[in-house]
């Protein structure tokens, strides 16, 4: 069986729960899941899962009500496709209205999977700085995510938008409830006991 035949079978009914996380190498990881039996049967079934080339992980043991093995999601966009950075030019007259109206927009822009203050240069107070400076570093990431940064900021701060890099791996993301890991490729073996 393979992971995407693995994540269309297992679905909530099922108590799905991930029972260990094992870091088994460098970059790999390892983990167990459990479900009820989708024919019908008395017995849990349980699968090894080896995570190949893992780049980040945010899985735990837990419940494991909903699984997805997708290569288009918001966790993959700092991994895949390009990149930029995003400067400033002027100071702001409300630094806080900046960091709060950033962080709104990109806080939509990944639909809440990831920490907007990842992409933005520093805590808030140090942005505030930044920002009062009149020129700098705004965010770091995602082009796109930047680009919708930009439009909406563009009345308050004039903004320019470089693009850096172009990622082109082949990153994948396991999404498992509200959780995630982005690695090449997962294999699955059904354990015995």
């Amino acid at each position: 069986m393979d992971i995407k035949h693995l994540t269309d079978i297992v679905y909530e009914d099922l108590n799905p729960v991930i029972r260990k996380v094992c870091f088994a190498a460098e970059h790999k990881i390892a983990l167990t899941l459990e479900c009820d039996d989708w024919q019908g049967g008395d017995d849990r079934r349980k699968f090894l899962l080896l995570c190949d080339s893992v780049r980040e992980s945010t899985i735990t043991i837990g419940d494991a009500g909903y699984l997805d093995f997708c290569d288009d999601h918001p966790v993959l966009q700092n991994h895949k496709g390009t990149q930029g950075a995003l400067y400033f030019s002027s100071a702001p007259e409300s630094p806080e209205s900046v960091f709060f109206k950033a962080h709104s927009i990109l806080g939509d822009w990944f639909e809440s999977w990831l920490e907007p203050g990842a992409l933005l240069n520093g805590t808030p107070a140090q942005l505030k700085e930044y920002l009062l400076s009149g020129n700098g570093l705004l965010a770091r990431g995602p082009f796109q995510a930047l680009t919708a940064l930009a439009a909406g900021l563009g009345s308050e701060i004039r903004l320019n938008l470089v693009p850096t890099v172009t990622l082109q791996e082949d990153w994948k993301a396991l999404i498992i409830n509200s959780t995630w890991m982005i690695c090449k490729a997962i294999r699955v073996q059904e354990v015995q006991d």
